[in-house]
């Protein structure tokens, strides 16, 4: 091989994977002209919340730009885990993303396909700008 470490988390270990959603601090012309500023983060994690199997778990969490290809050593399953799904390199740091993770509780089992929930009015906590 090349002398580097690959390994994925879900290789070896079947992990419930969670959904995203993702945000940034700053507007990013390079995605859109159109910006929908989150007026109220925690009302928007509440109604999704609201609208999950009871069990479900949603979280806010602030991306690191610390990915690296280089490892000098194999990291455990949940810093694979982590690197996966929270981590991003550092050529990435101008977005400052934060992601919305919804992890539901097991055994449900969505694997490939793409969460839609109906979370009620977001008036108030979207605003085009």
């Amino acid at each position: 091989m090349d002398g580097m470490l690959h390994r994925d988390v879900a290789d070896e270990n079947f992990v419930f994977p969670p959904f995203i959603m993702s945000y940034s601090e700053v507007t990013l012309p390079e995605y859109g002209k159109f910006v929908l500023k989150l007026s109220i983060p925690g009302k928007l994690c509440d109604q999704v919340r609201d609208q999950l199997p009871k069990g479900s778990k949603v979280r806010w969490h602030k991306v690191r730009y610390d990915k690296t290809e280089n490892l000098d050593t194999v990291p455990g399953p949940s810093d694979d885990w982590r690197r996966k799904h929270y981590s991003k390199p550092k050529c990435f740091a101008h977005e400052r993303e934060w992601r919305l993770v919804i992890f539901l509780p097991p055994p449900l089992r969505l694997l490939n396909y793409t969460l839609k929930l109906h979370v009620g009015r977001l008036r108030g906590l979207l605003k085009l700008i």
